[in-house]
């Protein structure tokens, strides 16, 4: 599964999953909240600021 854990994935790290994963789902991790998203969305919103995401949930 693609994932993104909130102080331990790097934007890069992300990026790189995003490329060569081809599963359908993506995860976003922190402390407070787990955002499951279809692989679909995860690409269409792939520039944005995952790190400030999670941040602010």
């Amino acid at each position: 599964m693609l994932y993104f854990v909130l102080g331990r994935t790097g934007e890069d790290d992300f990026q790189r999953q995003l490329d060569e994963r081809a599963t359908p789902y993506a995860e976003l991790v922190s402390p407070h909240v787990m955002i499951t998203v279809e692989r679909a969305s995860a690409l269409t919103y792939r520039a944005e600021n995952h790190t400030e995401l999670l941040r602010s949930s």
